[in-house]
C-alpha cells in the first residue's frame, strides 16, 4: 500500500481521536476535502499520461479493504434479497465518486448489551436496504466505534446529527460481507460482533458513559449508508444514580354535552363495583406484546374478550351511551398508552375522571356489543353539531377498560378536574366557582378501574408554562402540585441539570411545582433515532450525561409528554424498558417527587398573567356560569333540588376541556347549546301573559297568572314592582304552583289616586334571587269611582225611599176619603191583626 493510501486510511482513526468538533465546523471540513477530491481527480483525468497511476491508486484505495474483508467470510450475515418499498432518508456518499453510485440505508435495529462492561461482547444487529436503482455488487456492513467520551449533550447531539458522509469511528472487529449484490429494494440482515476489550476503551472508572457507534454499509470499499448509536460503556458499578419519573396524561378529545352527561350517568347506572366484567380478561391478557383490545397494530383489528368477538347481550341504555363520550380515535390512542406503560408500575397516570367513567360503562355484563359479532356498534346521543360521525366499537372500550384496570394497581394515579376544564380559561374569568365544581366531581366520581383513589391535589395547565394566575386557582381548589413544561422555571446559569422540584409563590400560597426536563422528554414524544433500539440507546446516552454532570449527588428528573400524547409502542417501551434497567438510573414514583425538598437553584419566573388566544373568552364562561346559577336558584324552590339540577355541571364542563381549544367554532356551538338548554330549565316556571288590568277601588286584590312545566311542585315569591305611586303593593306573595299545572295567585294592592300604571312582576327564588326576567302588563287605576258609586247608589235608594213614603201616605188617604163617621168607628173598633176577609167589604175594597 503507497504512503498516500496509509495516510487516508489512518486518517478516520486519528480524527477520532480528537476532540469533537462542532457540526457546523465538521461539515465545512468535509465540503472542503470533497472539493479538494474533485479538483485532485479532475487533474489526474486531464492527464493521460499519469491514467494508470491514478487507477492503481483507486484500486488500493477500494480494493484493499474489500479483499481483506474478502478473505473473512462471515457466517452471522443473514441477506433476505425479497424486493421491498424504497425508504426515504437515502444515506449520502463518503466520496463524490459514490454520488452516482446506489445509495442504501442502514437501520441498528438492536444493541446488545445496552450497557458494555469489560467482559462482555458488543452485538450489533442491523438492516441494510438497499434504495437506490442499481445493485449494490459488493455489499459490506462494518462496525465503527468513537473512543471519545461524549460527557455533554451538545457532543451527543453532534454525533447523532452528523452527516452520513462525515467521520463515523474506526472499524473494528470483522466486516460482514453479504453473499451476493443487494439489488435493488432488497433489504439483508446482518449481525457484528466485537468483544468489549477488542474496543480497546478506558477501564477508569470516571471513563463510564456513552461512545459514538455506527453501523456502515459499503460497496466496493465506498459508504453507501450509516446509521449513528451509541454504547454506553460501564467499566465499574460504583454510580451515583439518577431518580427518574414518568407522568403520562390520559385524557380525551371534544366531548359535546350530551356525551359527557352519558358518560356520567353510566359511571353510576355500573354501580361502581370496583370489579370490571371478566367476560373481556382473555381478551386483555391474551395479546403477547400486551394490546389491551387485542390489536397488534393498535389501530386496525377489533377486540374479541369473548373468544368470538361479542360482548354481551345487550347493555342498559345508560352503560352503552356512556361510552359514547370516547370517539374511536381516543380509544386508538389511550389503548397505546396503557401497552407502552402498563407494564411499568413507576410510570405515573394523570387521568380524566370522565373518560373512566365513560371506561366504566363499558365493562359491565352485557354492556353493548361489539362489531366483531356482527351487531351494530352503540350510535352516540345527538348533540347539536357535536355528535360523532363514527359510531363507538364498544368492545375495543371494553378491553382497552380491562387492560387499563388490570395495569392501574400499585402505580401514583392522579385525578385531574373533570372534563379537564382549562385552568388558564378559568383562571382568566376568575371562575373559582366552575374550578371548585370540577374538581369535586373528580373526587366523587367513582373509578372502580383504577383499584385505588386517586390523588386530586395535582394541576397539569394546558400551556407548557401556566402563569401564576393559573397555578394559584389550582391552590384554591386544593391542587397544591403544578406540572411545568417547556422552559418554565428554567435553571439560570446552572451547567448542570438540577432536579425538577421548585416552588411557585402565589397569592394563594406556595405551590410545589414539577418542572419536566425537556431534553427527556422530547425524545419519549418524538424520538429522533430510526429504531426503537437506537431510540433506548440515544435514551440511556442522555441520562448518562445527567448523571455524569454530577457524579456525586443524586438528582431527580421528570418525563412528562403532554395532553394527546400518541406513543409509537415499540419504541416507547424500549425507551421505559432501557430506562428501568439502566445501573445509574432510578425508576422512582412521581409521589417521591413531590416530597422531595427544592434544591433552591435560581430559575425563571413564571408571567404574572399570559392569556392564549385559544382559550375560551371569559364572556362565554361568565354565560355558562350564569345559567347555571339560575338553575341553582330555581332548585332551591322545589322539594327534589337534585333532580332539577341533574347533569348541569357536567354539561357547563363540557365546552370547558382542553381538548376544546383546537376547535373553537364547535366549541362555541356547544356554548350556546347549554346555555339555551339550562335556560329552557328554568323557563319551565313563568308568568303567563296578561290583558289589561282595571282596579276600580282603593284596596283589592288582582290575579297574576302562574305556570309550572316542571314535575314537581315549585314555590315561588311573586314580586311586583308598579312604576307609579298611585298604585302599591307592599312585599311579596309566597305561592306554591302543583307540578304541571296553571293557577292566578291574588296579590293584594292600594290605589291613590286614578291613571294607567305599568307593573312588572318577576318570579323570585325562596332566598330572593330572581327566576324569571320581569314581564311587564297595564293596570288602569281608578280609585275614586268606588265612592262617586256610592253616592250615586245611596242617592238613589234615598229618592227611592221618599218615593215609597210618599206613595204609602197617598193610598191612605184614598182609602179613607168619604167615609161615614159609623164607617170609621167601626174601622177603628176592628182588631188589628184581623184579616183581610174578615173586615167589612168597603175595607177591603
Amino acid at each position: 500500500m503507497s504512503a498516500r493510501a496509509t495516510r487516508t486510511a489512518v486518517g478516520p482513526v486519528l480524527r477520532d481521536a480528537l476532540p469533537a468538533r462542532p457540526l457546523r465546523t465538521t461539515r465545512a471540513r468535509a465540503g472542503r476535502l470533497a472539493r479538494a477530491g474533485r479538483l485532485a481527480r479532475a487533474g489526474r483525468l486531464a492527464r493521460a499520461g499519469r491514467l494508470v497511476v491514478a487507477l492503481l491508486a483507486l484500486a488500493l484505495l477500494g480494493g484493499a479493504p474489500a479483499a481483506s474483508a474478502a478473505s473473512s467470510p462471515s457466517p452471522t450475515s443473514s441477506p433476505s434479497q425479497t424486493p421491498s418499498p424504497s425508504a426515504s432518508g437515502t444515506a449520502g456518499s463518503a466520496d463524490d465518486g459514490a454520488a452516482a453510485s446506489p445509495r442504501a440505508k442502514v437501520e441498528v435495529t438492536a444493541v446488545t448489551p445496552q450497557v458494555l462492561r469489560p467482559d462482555d461482547e458488543l452485538v450489533v444487529r442491523a438492516t441494510l436496504r438497499n434504495t437506490g436503482e442499481r445493485d449494490l455488487a459488493e455489499p459490506r456492513a462494518v462496525l465503527r466505534i468513537s473512543r471519545f467520551l461524549l460527557s455533554t449533550r451538545s457532543t451527543l447531539d453532534q454525533w447523532a446529527d452528523a452527516d452520513t458522509d462525515a467521520a463515523a469511528g474506526t472499524s473494528v472487529g470483522q466486516p460482514v460481507a453479504l453473499p451476493g449484490p443487494l439489488v435493488p429494494g432488497a433489504e439483508a440482515e446482518v449481525e457484528l460482533r466485537v468483544p468489549a476489550s477488542a474496543l480497546r476503551l478506558s477501564g477508569a472508572a470516571e471513563a463510564w458513559g456513552p461512545r459514538g457507534i455506527s453501523v456502515e454499509l459499503t460497496d466496493a470499499g465506498r459508504r453507501q449508508g450509516l446509521d449513528r448509536t451509541f454504547v454506553l460503556w460501564l467499566p465499574t458499578e460504583q454510580v451515583t444514580s439518577t431518580r427518574v419519573s414518568v407522568a403520562v396524561p390520559f385524557t380525551g378529545s371534544t366531548v359535546g354535552p350530551a356525551q359527557a352527561a352519558a358518560a356520567s350517568a353510566g359511571v353510576l347506572a355500573a354501580g361502581a363495583t370496583g370489579t370490571p366484567s371478566a367476560g373481556g380478561t382473555d381478551g386483555a391478557q391474551g395479546a403477547p406484546d400486551g394490546n389491551t383490545t387485542g390489536d397488534t397494530t393498535g389501530d386496525t383489528a377489533q377486540a374479541t374478550p369473548g373468544g368470538d368477538g361479542s360482548v354481551g347481550p345487550g347493555g342498559t341504555p345508560a352503560t352503552d351511551r356512556a361510552v359514547t363520550a370516547l370517539s374511536p380515535g381516543t380509544v386508538d390512542r389511550l389503548d397505546r398508552l396503557v401497552r407502552a406503560t402498563g407494564d411499568r408500575p413507576e410510570v405515573a397516570w394523570v387521568v380524566d375522571p370522565a373518560v373512566l367513567a365513560a371506561l366504566a360503562g363499558a365493562t359491565q355484563p352485557g354492556t353493548g356489543t361489539g362489531t366483531p359479532g356482527g351487531a351494530e356498534p352503540t350510535q352516540p346521543p345527538e348533540d347539536t353539531d357535536t355528535a360523532r360521525e363514527q359510531p363507538v366499537d364498544v368492545a375495543r372500550a371494553r378491553a382497552l377498560a380491562l387492560g387499563l384496570s388490570i395495569a392501574a394497581p400499585g402505580r401514583d394515579v392522579f385525578a385531574l378536574p373533570y372534563l379537564d376544564p382549562d385552568l388558564a380559561a378559568l383562571a382568566h374569568a376568575e371562575a373559582l366557582d366552575v374550578t371548585a365544581t370540577a374538581t369535586t366531581l373528580a373526587a366523587t366520581t367513582p373509578m372502580p378501574l383504577l383499584g385505588t383513589t386517586p390523588r386530586t391535589d395535582l394541576a397539569w395547565p394546558a400551556d407548557p408554562v401556566p402563569d401564576k394566575a393559573t397555578v394559584a386557582l389550582g391552590a384554591l381548589v386544593g391542587r397544591g402540585v403544578v406540572v411545568v413544561g417547556g422552559d418554565g422555571l428554567a435553571p439560570q446559569d446552572l451547567s448542570y441539570t438540577p432536579t425538577g422540584r421548585a416552588t411557585v409563590p402565589t397569592t394563594a400560597g406556595p405551590v410545589a411545582a414539577l418542572v419536566a426536563e425537556p431534553t427527556l422528554t422530547g425524545l419519549l414524544v418524538d424520538p429522533v433515532a430510526a429504531t426503537p433500539a437506537t431510540a433506548a440507546q440515544r435514551m440511556l446516552a442522555e441520562t448518562a450525561v445527567v448523571t455524569k454532570e454530577r457524579p456525586n449527588d443524586t438528582r431527580h428528573v421528570l418525563l412528562a409528554p403532554g395532553r394527546g400524547w400518541d406513543p409509537d409502542v415499540a419504541f416507547a417501551r424500549a425507551q421505559l424498558e432501557a430506562l428501568a434497567n439502566a445501573p445509574w438510573v432510578a425508576m422512582t414514583p412521581v409521589s417521591t417527587l413531590i416530597g422531595s425538598v427544592d434544591p433552591g437553584v435560581d430559575r425563571t419566573s413564571l408571567p404574572a398573567r399570559s392569556v392564549d388566544e385559544r382559550e375560551l373568552a371569559p364572556g362565554a364562561i361568565t354565560d355558562l356560569r350564569t345559567a347555571r346559577a339560575r338553575l341553582a336558584s330555581l332548585s332551591s324552590a322545589v322539594p327534589d333540588p337534585a333532580a332539577l339540577i341533574g347533569d348541569a355541571d357536567v354539561r357547563v364542563l363540557s365546552p370547558l376541556a382542553v381538548a376544546w381549544r383546537s376547535e373553537p367554532a364547535g366549541r362555541a356551538d356547544v356554548v350556546r347549546e347549554v346555555v339555551d338548554a339550562l335556560g329552557s330549565r328554568q323557563g319551565a316556571v313563568s308568568v303567563l301573559p296578561g290583558s289589561q288590568l282595571n282596579v276600580i277601588s282603593e284596596q283589592g286584590t288582582f290575579p297574576i297568572g302562574l305556570r309550572n312545566d316542571l314535575d314537581q311542585d315549585v314555590t315561588v315569591q311573586v314580586a311586583l314592582a308598579p312604576e307609579s305611586r298611585l298604585l302599591v303593593v307592599d312585599g311579596t306573595r309566597t305561592v306554591t304552583v302543583p307540578a304541571e299545572s296553571e293557577i292566578q295567585a291574588r296579590i293584594p294592592y292600594e290605589a291613590i289616586g286614578s291613571a294607567d300604571v305599568r307593573v312588572e312582576v318577576t318570579l323570585l327564588a325562596p332566598d330572593g334571587a330572581p327566576l324569571t326576567a320581569p314581564s311587564a302588563f297595564t293596570v288602569r287605576v281608578n280609585a275614586d269611582w268606588e265612592n262617586v258609586g256610592t253616592a250615586v247608589l245611596a242617592g238613589l235608594l234615598g229618592v227611592l225611599l221618599v218615593i215609597g213614603i210618599i206613595r204609602t201616605i197617598r193610598r191612605g188617604q184614598t182609602a179613607r176619603r168619604g167615609a161615614s163617621a159609623e164607617e170609621l168607628a167601626e174601622l177603628a173598633e176592628a182588631p188589628e191583626d184581623a184579616a183581610p176577609h174578615e173586615r167589612a167589604p168597603e175595607e177591603t175594597r
